[in-house]
């Protein structure tokens, strides 16, 4: 049985695919999934290989949404990456603004730029995950901070640089006022003294004292507002050409009013050092402003290599989700075509099967049996067709049986019809020359009868000789007469059994006809 059954598959199998199915078949695990599925109901292999479209399906449109959903969050990141760059550069902006205007709203601005950098760069790093990205952020955050204490400083460099602004201009203004002072007194001298020479040559020297001293007052307040090198060597020049002529007016000149001219020279001299004062804050005020250009320069460089990376990064994950994107799409392909030829298989191997076992039967092959393993629909049909199988061989060798025993009946019943159309043969002849004979007899009787007769006129006109004899005449004639009938009724019997030999004839003829077609048979 099992090996018509392999002679079966064989046949089925004989297609290019053949060796591929048979190398599948050597694989337990595709042995076992086939024998799982031949054992399944048509509708679940049907469910089962929708399901695993769907299914396939499902898993392409879930993995284009992680692809897709990963560009637009790659994208957001580098549109809040550029827009960090543009806070930085409008950080530049500001602080420069700052820088030559040194109001409160432009120190506000720059402390709102801050601000809102660290707010997008806490964003960034809130949706950042990988590791490089997450360092920059780190020290894109510190030079913020950086920033905001360089900044701090800066605006502290400035409340201390405009007070020393403003004791410079306090200062400036006690020589000017100690300076006055003198010049005034001189210049009483010289209204009670006339022809006082030497007391307008003092008002003289006084007066461009403290147009020198007014000089480097404005020098000061130059390089106070520009804060250039020039100008705070010309202020300096001047300080020092005013304390020379204060110096010189000393030597010259020995007199009471003159004395005053040492709360100037003091005056100056505080000058001079709230202008080195000044100077040092400046320099340090510029170093700030230096190293918040430069932490600026390095936040630029550092937004630019964390755009760089997350372009970078939005590449590769581009380049890895398309292909992702084309092998998951290939092997759900591939994984569908492999369950399709196996549902197909599932269904139509053994339904060709069972088609050749069909065609077999029709042909009238009842020898082979088919072997059933499964227990699906397909196996149902083939035990089904099986079971057909047996019951008509069993039904056809029963016939074969019957047909035999009634062969050797026929074969008697023909030997008996001869024997019988012999006999009936030989009766008809019989019956005909009984027939022959009966009317023979008839004719005979009828002379007889008429001879009876004669003899009857006879024996009436001797009826008075033999009145003797008038019995035994009358019971001759009655016994002739009953004769007379008994040969008429044989004669009609005889051709009533003419007609039945006929009808047996016709009835032998037509059991000779069967027997003739049941030895075809």
């Amino acid at each position: 049985m099992n090996h018509h059954a392999d002679a079966l598959t064989t046949h089925v199998l004989t297609r290019p695919e053949h060796a591929f199915v048979r190398s599948l078949q050597e694989i337990p695990m595709f042995r076992l999934i086939n024998h799982a599925l031949g054992n399944m109901n048509v509708r679940f292999k049907l469910s089962l290989g929708f399901g695993l479209v769907l299914l396939l399906t499902l898993i392409i449109t879930l993995t284009g949404w992680h692809g897709l959903y990963t560009m637009i969050d790659r994208s957001e990141s580098l549109s809040d990456i550029a827009q960090l760059n543009s806070l930085t550069k409008d950080l530049r902006a500001e602080r420069i603004t700052d820088r030559v205007e040194k109001t409160p709203e432009s120190t506000a601005l720059v402390t709102d730029k801050l601000n809102e950098m660290k707010a997008q760069l806490t964003a960034l790093h809130r949706q950042s995950l990988e590791a490089e990205t997450i360092t920059l952020l780190n020290g894109q955050f510190e030079t913020v901070s950086r920033l905001e204490k360089t900044f701090a400083d800066v605006r502290a460099n400035r409340q201390t640089r405009n007070q020393v602004r403003t004791r410079l201009e306090q200062t400036s203004e006690q020589a000017l006022q100690a300076i006055a002072l003198v010049e005034s007194e001189v210049l009483k001298s010289v209204s009670q003294e006339q022809d006082s020479t030497e007391r307008m040559e003092e008002f003289t020297n006084i007066s461009q004292l403290r147009q020198q001293v007014q000089i480097a007052r404005y020098q000061v307040q130059a390089y106070t507002f520009t804060t250039r090198d020039a100008d705070e060597a010309a202020a300096i020049v001047a300080i020092d050409e005013a304390l020379k002529e204060i110096g010189q007016i000393g030597q010259d000149e020995d007199s009471e009013s003159l004395r005053g001219l040492g709360a100037a020279t003091t005056a100056l001299q505080g000058y001079r050092e709230r202008l080195n004062e000044f100077k040092q804050i400046q320099t340090k005020a510029e170093a700030d402003q230096e190293l918040m250009r430069s932490l600026g320069d390095q936040l630029l460089d550092s937004v630019a290599a964390l755009n760089r990376l997350q372009t970078a990064q939005r590449d590769s994950e581009a380049v890895n989700s398309s292909t992702t994107l084309s092998s998951v799409a290939g092997l759900a392909l591939l994984v569908g075509l492999l369950a399709a030829w196996v549902m197909t298989r599932q269904i139509t191997v053994p339904l060709q099967q069972t088609l050749l076992v069909a065609a077999r039967i029709a042909q009238g092959d009842l020898s082979r049996d088919m072997s059933v393993t499964r227990r699906d629909e397909m196996g149902q049909l083939q035990g089904s067709m099986q079971t057909m199988t047996v019951s008509l061989r069993e039904l056809v060798g029963g016939i074969s049986e019957g047909v035999s025993q009634i062969a050797s009946a026929a074969e008697q019943l023909s030997a008996v019809t001869k024997q019988t159309c012999i006999g009936v043969t030989s009766q008809k002849d019989e019956t005909d020359q009984v027939a022959t004979a009966m009317n023979e007899m008839a004719a005979t009787v009828q002379e007889v009868a008429r001879n009876a007769q004669e003899a009857s006129q006879a024996a009436a006109q001797a009826d008075q000789q033999a009145r003797s004899g008038d019995e035994v005449v009358g019971r001759a004639i009655s016994q002739i007469e009953q004769l007379a009938r008994e040969v008429v009724n044989s004669t009609q019997s005889m051709s009533e059994l003419k007609l039945e030999s006929n009808k047996i004839v016709g009835v032998l003829d037509v059991i000779k006809s069967v027997s003739q077609q049941t030895n075809l048979l």
